[in-house]
């Protein structure tokens, strides 16, 4: 049974007694208490725990997402760089999506969208597998009626397709002159807006993602490197990455560089490391790597430098 009072505020409090169960909320309206404590009433009626208002009222994909990092946040576990990059790009996707209409169509539309953004088989696999993630934790932390059911049958949908799965490890990395080149290229266009020569070196350096590195901001006063600040926008890098990925693409058809992505330089960055001999601990502080299961695709060393870590070793 519920029972309403009015505070001196003027917002109404409502206590729900119902079955042993206990749960009251305060509401501004009495209308919402009703509604909220009749729902409440159902949930417990079903032996389920009745949900808090501030969670019953999410809507979207897009708050699921915040609740979960919150919730992740508070409890010390804060999103590392490469799970934040992936819940970034869902919330772009996804984030304005209705909870009720994010079902197995919504979902196989968003994994056609995304391979033909160029999203490989394990990377669109990761990206459901985090939309099952942001599901399950709002379903089994804060008890609200979402399935993930929808996403195992997109998933299965995705990966009959063959747009989910292993995919084809790629192993190309850029030749020292081809970055060379590259660079030289973009530092020459007086046309070309964007600083790509230096978002190259910069990739290379960091092994950052393309995203990542147009979103990095100043954390201190660089003199005389990088791009110079020309507005009051704080990002080392204020352009649009799809702009830097196009200009990237077009300046490797300009110079006949065959089959070469930004996301190799990424590659050629962690690959570097493994070759500074740097362990799996250290480069995946850099790279952002949760599971260092994933580093090993990047692990493709040189020949030439097996001798050069061994005399490391040797001395």
């Amino acid at each position: 049974m519920a029972t309403y009072t009015k505070l001196s505020s003027g917002s109404w409090r409502v206590q729900v007694r119902r079955k042993g169960r206990y749960v009251s909320e305060t509401f501004l309206r009495r209308d919402d208490a009703r509604r909220w404590a009749t729902e409440a009433e159902r949930q417990v009626d079903r032996g389920e725990t009745p949900t808090k208002s501030r969670i019953a009222r999410l809507k979207t994909f897009g708050e699921l997402i915040d609740l979960h990092i919150d919730d992740m946040c508070d409890v010390g576990k804060s999103p590392r760089r490469s799970k934040a990059a992936a819940l970034d790009m869902l919330q772009r996707h996804l984030g304005k999506c209705n909870i009720a209409a994010l079902d197995r169509e919504r979902l196989i539309r968003f994994g056609r969208d995304r391979a033909a953004q160029g999203a490989g088989p394990m990377t669109l696999g990761m990206d459901i597998g985090f939309v099952k993630l942001i599901l399950a934790h709002a379903a089994a932390v804060h008890g609200l009626p979402v399935k993930v059911e929808p996403v195992d049958l997109a998933r299965i949908a995705l990966k009959r397709l063959g747009l989910v799965g292993k995919g084809n490890q790629r192993d190309r990395r850029p030749t020292q002159d081809e970055l060379d080149r590259l660079i030289a290229h973009f530092d020459a266009n007086p046309r070309q807006i964007a600083p790509v020569g230096q978002i190259i070196r910069f990739a290379v350096a960091t092994a950052m993602r393309q995203e990542e590195i147009c979103k990095a901001r100043w954390w201190a006063i660089v003199e005389d490197r990088l791009a110079k600040r020309s507005n009051d926008d704080d990002r080392i890098f204020p352009f649009n990455h799809r702009s830097v990925g196009t200009a990237f693409r077009r300046g490797c058809a300009d110079l006949a560089i065959d089959d070469l992505h930004f996301h190799d330089l990424r590659h050629e960055g962690t690959s570097r490391l493994f070759e500074a001999g740097f362990t799996i601990e250290q480069v995946a502080l850099v790279t952002g790597h949760k599971d260092w299961k994933m580093l090993r695709r990047y692990t493709h060393l040189k020949p030439e430098m097996l001798h050069t870590l061994q005399a490391a070793r040797a001395a």
